[in-house]
């Protein structure tokens, strides 16, 4: 509990940082350095990898995730219900922090791809990041097997990022909207887990 309680603060405090950084306007120098270094490797290859963890990271996408992992009977109370909380949870708090903040996102002419709206944090990487960390922990947690729990993780872990770094990319997102959905996103996902932990415990002691 201590360490979930400890990841949690500095999560938000990371969180709390870059929101003080980009109201402020302190971080031009760091997201330019990143980005345009993103931009000076794009091909037709790494554009098409690029939009395909985009969409695993869009509403429609994770409304499949979490659709299939509700409508498998084995995963619907381990994973499915986590899931769909942390996703709401995500999309929920992103969306007022995005109206709190209004950043625009990176000139037009920098995207690969039209989207609006405001840009801190990403909403793409702070939904994935609370949805495949969740899984991780299932996964850590209920999977017995060494290797099968380690390539599971490892799997999961690729579009935990991937989704934010292909933000970058495309275009659509400073580098600070990135860090700062993967902090929010590590956060929620901490608090969905002691909360889902709670529930267990409690539902335990009523066993008996």
């Amino acid at each position: 509990m201590k360490k979930k309680i400890l990841t949690i603060c500095i999560a938000l405090a990371v969180f709390g940082f870059l929101t003080w950084a980009v109201i402020a306007g302190k971080t031009a120098g760091f997201d330019d350095t990143i980005r345009f270094a993103f931009y000076s490797v794009r091909c037709a290859c790494l554009t098409v990898i690029a939009k395909v963890f985009t969409a695993i990271g869009s509403w429609w996408g994770v409304t499949i995730i979490c659709l299939a992992l509700l409508f498998i009977k084995k995963t619907r109370l381990r994973a499915g219900v986590p899931v769909v909380l942390a996703a709401l949870s995500a999309q929920m708090v992103e969306k007022i922090m995005k109206a709190l903040v209004e950043r625009p996102r990176p000139p037009f002419d920098d995207s690969l791809i039209d989207l609006s709206g405001h840009s801190f944090p990403s909403g793409h990487a702070t939904t994935s990041m609370a949805i495949f960390l969740i899984l991780i922990y299932v996964v850590r947690t209920q999977v017995r097997a060494p290797a099968a729990k380690n390539l599971l993780t490892i799997l999961l872990a690729v579009p935990m990022i991937c989704v934010g770094l292909s933000r970058i990319y495309l275009g659509v997102h400073y580098p600070t909207d990135v860090l700062g959905g993967w902090a929010l996103g590590i956060a929620l996902t901490m608090i969905c887990v002691i909360i889902g932990e709670g529930a267990e415990e409690r539902k335990g002691r009523r066993r008996y």
